[in-house]
């Protein structure tokens, strides 16, 4: 057989002579699938696997030779040898190939290794690079490249791509096998020249053609938005170059750019490689084409070839972020690792409480730039001395603490339950007590009003002085008013300042707490809100009220002493006169003087036909006229009242009416007599036996037999009272001052409050069990969000008995607000791993293995921790992934599951609360201390806790959090549910460079690279299936770069695009509903005939090729399938407009959107949706080598059609086809015949007409179904699931599987499977420190990297 592929012998053969020598090796070569990637029994040799390729890639000899043109005759091509036919472009895109020498090709791009294998780092000049710039492309294969190989090789061994023995490389080596030892010379020269070509986008190789190509620098401005196209363009390309438009008659400036798809058609020109006839000659020996087949002008690779090339240089995603892996241990037993990282935000810690931040455990480094980008320097990743050392104190630190508060909650929570069961066994709180507490607290409140008042001085001398400087400016003013030239804004300016001077100092007292009595308002005001208590006046009223009510104990000056007052029994009167007093006016409109007749109601008499003092006038006129003070809660009177300051939450309706207050006893005279006139004094036992709760509190520990008969020693009204449920209808705060309307003192507020204070007449007891946490509890964090009523009006008993025990009130403006990640539990220990035991790379271990003699196994990977068995909290279940999925993680509005706020807070209370873990005797200490150290092990060890089921307080192991901070670039080796949304935006094909048939092929070569990685299964029928995906994607999903607008508003892309589609989508004409209703010969009944025949089953028979089995079916070779070619129909567009369709082409299957979110570039997204008959899937081969094999045809035939048809023709029509027939996979020859079983009898005029009417720009539209149909909708929409990445990326939280990717727990099969998850038991592992220690060979010598994926192994990032 090897001599049967020499040129000579193929010349001489007939085509008879060839069909009987090799009968028997072309019927086996028929079976062959171009898709099938074998199936070898366990135990199969890589020999036995070579073998077998070996033989299958001479079947595929035998195929090409069927389909060579070698006996036809043309004459051969010139040279283009150095001073023979080598013209400008040969010289320039030509290969430097010299024998002996390495070849180089200078260039001056900036690129560095990014560490996973065929990635790189581009930056824009030299000191960018020197600088590490944050501003560079990643660019070069995305990972999953490298799975898809090292797949291939494990079937296929010593294979360079996927494609096996089909792409130039494959081919050449199987036929270097007959030729190499007969031919060194030539096979050294021939191997060079197909290197170049192969290699020319590779940066790690001598053959890169980094003279031909040069970034683009708007890539570097644009990096995020340009992620998925090639970062480079051709050197020839001119920026900036002034253009004149003919139409508008204006200058303009665009870029003309080579693109580099153009480039690579280019450089792999076949005369250009191999520029004489003889070195032609002998390339094709090797490759085993005929010059027909293989011509001069047409490029060396083959449709794999030339898609695995471009994306080499593909810009992948960045986004560079801090990842926090975090392993928990307790006793020393690893519980769990979880990788995570989220974004920064506020977060509100209570005392004790951490978190995760720039500040503590983020990597500080000797170089600040090591976090700019993945790195194999391990100098640049080594942590500085005094980092290490500080935080080794923070963390010691941070453990006493720790171990302190958990044994103080320990303690009062005991307290607490008891002082629950007896609030419990407390009766029911009747109205006429809450009446009695009520008048209690308002006289509290009022005394320690005025007593806060009085021990501030620095206010009291500020308000004297006031009204002494008012006196002295009153007298002024009369002077003042008198002079003709007086300002008239003099008057207003100075009395606003002295008013705003007044209320700055009673501001600063009411928020200063260094006075015992301001302490103690505090206390009392929580204490009254909590019991269910509110205040008729906001507190900033308070003050004036009280004063104006004890208006004799602070009102006066140096001439009157305050021995006048200006109030009495809060009658109006004196305010109305003195109102009317100031606005009295005579015919010249001259103040006069109003003199005081005295009350009849109230009696007062002091100033009867007298001046009084001036400053009683200034300190009212303070008080009342410039002091907005909000209504009365009660009566709505919005200046003075006599209603009380304390009322209960659900006490009577508001009323204009003076409140009836029947005598009571027991209460003291110490009330206000303005409204209490008549009580009598406060028993002084009950006073008495409140002194006895300090005692309570204080004592360490208290026996239960009073808590039991719910006997109380002492008596507080605040412990005793049953909290109220809370008004329906809730109570107006004055959070917010009262509308201009509202402001108005003379309105009444009595017929719009009456409804709004109005509370139920029954009280609701809370159940004793009632748990109930706010947002901001639940998450840590401090939420803007609206809390949706939690905690805002109904107190938990067992919340607040907890604040008394702990003799302290929650006070949120008393917790801190830190920016971090996320909050971490108060009862853990988070320590620096770099810090704390093991440095560097190793195994964790829980320890609950065993051998069979009963000794620990150690293993390598350890557990998930939020699906941990060891876990703190077993009632949760979290070992089954069906309570993890409803437990953690969410869906948006579009169905994709995610982790909210909040969840890695939440996963830690689950599962690293205190617990007494007990290691198996073996395990020594040295082992349980390996990866927390001594001293932190032992901080942990015996620390009070209290135990919520068994309500006792007991002794356990606080857990450790051994927290490790790396930097993470975005992972581009993809797990099978793992939907990115970059995914979405990588160009597997492009329109620019390319003709339109071009572009066709190359989605075809693109398609036919990962089709050798799907699954086949087989129908009820027999018929054989593809279950389609692609990477990270479980259906065939892909975006198109499709090039801008041409001006037609139907297909906003390039004609190469719109082709591509037509064939793929299908096509067709339209006319509108009116053109088509008038035309005679226009109906829908050979559609509806179409319909019916489509119905029926197509016939069946067996299927003998590769890969099929006893049971396989096919479609028979003789039937010949219904079209709707030439059939009219009615369809309506997006909008519901009705119009006439008319079939040209009935497309492949596919369907196509445009993206929803339109990054830079023209995209559209197409999908085959998640299966296809293999088949079906064949014919698009079938169709891409008709257009390949008969492209000059084609191109000869169409002036012809466009001169019949009376079209406008384009020059740039038909342009090209670079790509060779002769490298064709051959087999896609033989699936040419499947087409009359799916497109019909005319297939092949109907792609020919297609194609033509494309060509003349005439308005064909897509096959209506085609645009937005039920595989669009189902498929295409997931690369629009995500929602608000603000939202939906806070928090993610994964793991690394056995193949070394990181996994976020969204993407994770046994938590996303059928029924919503798994119901059965199922733990899942963590990878991470098994792949850094079994890649530290890959990394430099001093490397302590301690967790690592795959993709990023040989770098010291994550």
């Amino acid at each position: 057989m090897s001599f049967r592929y020499a040129m000579s012998y193929r010349t001489k053969l007939t085509a008879k002579d060839q069909r009987k020598e090799t009968l028997a090796a072309v019927e086996e070569a028929d079976c062959v699938q171009d898709h099938f990637t074998g199936s070898f029994p366990p135990g199969t040799t890589t020999a036995e696997k070579t073998a077998y390729w070996e033989k299958r890639g001479s079947a595929e000899l035998i195929l090409l030779e069927q389909g060579a043109s070698a006996l036809k005759r043309r004459p051969a091509s010139p040279n283009r040898g150095s001073g023979s036919g080598q013209n400008a472009l040969d010289k320039f895109y030509g290969p430097n190939l010299v024998a002996g020498k390495t070849p180089k090709y200078k260039h001056s791009h900036f690129i560095e290794s990014a560490g996973p294998q065929d990635q790189y780092v581009l930056y824009k000049d030299e000191e960018a690079s020197k600088k590490r710039s944050d501003k560079h492309i990643r660019q070069g294969l995305p990972f999953f490249f490298v799975r898809y190989l090292k797949k291939a090789q494990n079937v296929c061994p010593g294979v360079k791509t996927p494609s096996f023995y089909s792409d130039l490389v494959g081919r050449f080596g199987l036929l270097s096998k007959l030729y190499k030892d007969k031919f060194p010379k030539t096979y050294a020269q021939v191997s060079k020249g197909v290197m170049s070509v192969v290699s020319a986008m590779d940066p790690s190789s001598c053959h890169y053609r980094g003279d031909l190509i040069m970034p683009y620098d708007r890539n570097f401005t644009d990096v995020d938005k340009a992620t998925g196209f090639l970062s480079m363009i051709g050197t020839k390309s001119k920026l900036n170059v002034q253009k004149y438009n003919s139409r508008t008659g204006a200058y303009y400036y665009e870029d003309e750019i080579v693109r580099v798809y153009d480039v690579i058609y280019n450089l792999s020109e076949f005369g250009r490689v191999f520029p004489t006839h003889s070195s032609r000659d002998d390339a094709r020996l090797f490759l085993g084409c005929s010059a027909e087949d293989l011509k001069s002008a047409e490029s060396m690779l083959t449709l794999v070839d030339f898609y695995h090339l471009t994306q080499h240089l593909l810009m992948l995603p960045q986004d560079e972020r801090q990842l926090f892996s975090i392993t928990a241990f307790n006793s020393g037993i690893c519980l769990g690792t979880l990788q995570f990282y989220g974004t920064l935000k506020t977060l509100r810690l209570n005392s004790g409480e951490s978190y995760l931040g720039d500040e503590n455990f983020v990597l500080a480094t000797k170089e600040p730039h090591a976090k700019r980008g993945p790195t194999i320097s391990v100098e640049a990743y080594k942590q500085k001395q005094s980092v290490t050392t500080s935080r080794t104190k923070d963390t010691i630190k941070d453990g006493k603490k720790t171990r302190k508060a958990l044994a103080h909650d320990a303690a009062h929570t005991s307290k607490a339950e008891r002082l629950i069961a007896a609030a419990a066994a407390t009766p029911e709180t009747t109205e006429s007590e809450r009446e009695k507490l009520s008048m209690h607290f308002n006289e509290e409140l009022e005394a320690v009003i005025l007593a806060k008042i009085a021990q501030n001085p620095g206010f009291l001398e500020a308000f004297r002085a006031q009204q002494q400087a008012q006196v002295e400016f009153q007298q002024l003013m009369n002077e003042v008013r008198d002079a003709a030239n007086a300002p008239p804004s003099m008057e207003l300016a100075l009395r606003k300042n002295a008013a705003q001077r007044l209320e700055e100092h009673r501001a600063r007292m009411d928020t200063q707490e260094d006075t015992p009595a301001a302490q103690r308002e505090h206390e009392l005001r929580q204490v009254m809100l909590d019991m269910g208590f509110e205040f008729t006046r906001p507190a900033a009223d308070q003050t004036w009220v009280l004063l104006i009510k004890n208006s004799k104990n602070f009102f006066g000056c140096d001439v009157c002493l305050g021995q006048q007052s200006v109030m009495k029994n809060a009658c109006p009167c004196l305010r109305v006169w003195m109102r009317r007093r100031r606005a009295a006016r005579n015919e010249s409109n001259e103040p006069v003087s109003e003199a005081f007749n005295g009350c009849e109601s109230c009696g007062f008499s002091a100033f009867r036909n007298a001046d009084f003092c001036a400053c009683m006038d200034i300190a009212f006129d303070a008080l009342l006229s410039k002091q907005e003070l909000s209504p009365c809660r009660l009566c709505g009177e919005p200046q003075e009242c006599a209603c009380p300051l304390v009322m209960d939450r659900d006490g009577p309706v508001l009323s204009l009416a003076p409140r009836p207050v029947e005598p009571m006893v027991g209460l003291s005279n110490k009330a206000n007599p303005d409204f209490l006139p008549t009580q009598p004094d406060l028993d002084t036992n009950y006073q008495a036996e409140i002194a006895g709760l300090e005692e309570i509190l204080a004592a360490e520990h208290q026996p239960d037999s009073w808590a039991s008969s719910g006997v109380l020693p002492g008596h507080l009204p605040e412990l005793h009272v049953k909290y109220p449920a809370g008004a329906s209808t809730p109570l107006a705060p004055y959070a917010e001052p009262p509308s201009l309307e509202e402001d108005d003192p003379g309105r009444n507020f009595s017929d719009r409050l009456t409804s709004l204070f109005e509370g139920p007449g029954t009280r609701t007891v809370l159940p004793s069990d009632f748990e109930e946490r706010s947002l901001r509890e639940a998450t840590g964090e401090d939420c803007t969000i609206e809390d949706f009523g939690h905690g805002t009006r109904i107190v938990d008993l067992r919340d607040h008995a907890k604040s008394i025990a702990k003799k302290e009130t929650p006070d949120p403006t008393k917790s801190r607000k830190v920016t971090g990640y996320s909050a971490l539990p108060r009862e853990v220990i988070p320590f620096d791993g770099r810090s704390f035991g093991v440095n560097g790379a190793a195994h964790p271990q829980h320890f609950q293995s065993f051998k069979a003699d009963g000794s620990v196994q150690k293993t390598c990977p350890s557990y998930v921790l939020y699906n941990s068995p060891l876990a703190s909290n077993p009632k949760l279940g979290l070992t089954k992934p069906a309570k993890v999925t409803e437990r953690y993680l969410v869906k948006n509005r579009r169905g994709k599951m995610f982790t909210p706020k909040g969840t890695l807070l939440r996963i830690l209370q689950d599962t690293c609360g205190v617990q007494k873990l007990s290691p198996h005797e073996s395990v020594k200490e040295s082992e349980l201390t390996r990866f927390t150290g001594k001293e932190i092990y032992d901080l942990a060890k015996d620390v009070q806790y209290y135990d919520e089921d068994e309500r006792t307080v007991k002794v356990g192991n606080a857990t450790c959090l051994r927290i490790i901070s790396m930097m993470q670039l975005e992972p581009t080796d993809i797990p099978d549910l793992g939907d990115r949304r970059w995914l979405y935006t990588l160009s597997f094909s492009d329109s620019h460079g390319s003709s339109p048939s071009e572009f066709v092929l190359q989605i075809t070569g693109m398609l036919s690279y990962f089709s050798r990685f799907w699954d086949e299964f087989q129908d009820s029928d027999g018929q054989r299936n593809f279950k389609l995906k692609l990477p990270g994607r479980d259906h065939a999903s892909f975006a198109l770069s499709i090039g801008g607008q041409r001006g037609e508003e139907r297909w906003s892309m390039k004609i190469a695009g719109r082709l591509a589609l037509s064939l793929l989508v299908g096509c067709g004409r339209t006319k509108t509903l009116a053109e088509g209703d008038a035309d005679p010969a226009i109906s829908e009944d050979g559609y509806k005939a179409y319909l019916a025949a489509m119905s029926t089953k197509k016939p069946l028979v067996r299927d003998y090729s590769e890969g099929s089995s006893s049971e396989s079916m096919m479609v028979d070779p003789k039937y010949i399938a219904p079209t709707a070619v030439g059939l009219w129909r009615k369809v309506k567009d997006s909008k519901g407009k009705s119009f006439w369709y008319q079939s040209t082409f009935d497309g492949l299957g596919y369907e196509f959107a445009p993206p929803k979110e339109d990054v830079l570039g023209h995209r559209v997204l197409v999908t085959l949706g998640d299966q296809v008959k293999v088949e079906k899937f064949q014919c698009l081969l079938g169709v891409s080598y008709f257009l390949c094999s008969h492209f000059e045809e084609l191109k000869a035939r169409y002036p012809s059609y466009c001169t019949s048809n009376g079209f406008d023709r384009r020059d740039k029509a038909f342009k090209s086809m670079r790509f060779s027939q002769g490298l064709l996979n051959p087999q896609w020859r033989k699936y040419m015949e499947l087409l009359p079983r799916f497109l019909g009898a005319n297939w092949a005029e109907d792609i020919e007409n297609t194609l033509f009417r494309q060509h003349c720009d005439l308005g064909d539209m897509w096959r209506p179904e085609g645009k937005n149909g039920h595989l669009a909708r189902k498929f295409l929409s997931e690369s629009d699931r995500d929602g608000d990445r603000n939202i939906e990326e806070t928090e993610i939280i994964g793991r690394v599987n056995d193949l070394g990717q990181f996994v976020r727990m969204q993407e994770e099969p046994t938590l996303l499977a059928e029924g919503f998850a798994q119901a059965g038991e199922s733990v899942l592992l963590d990878h991470s420190h098994t792949w850094a220690v079994g890649t530290r060979h890959k990394r430099l010598d001093g490397s302590r990297k301690g967790v690592s994926t795959a993709e990023f192994s040989g770098n010291e990032t994550f």
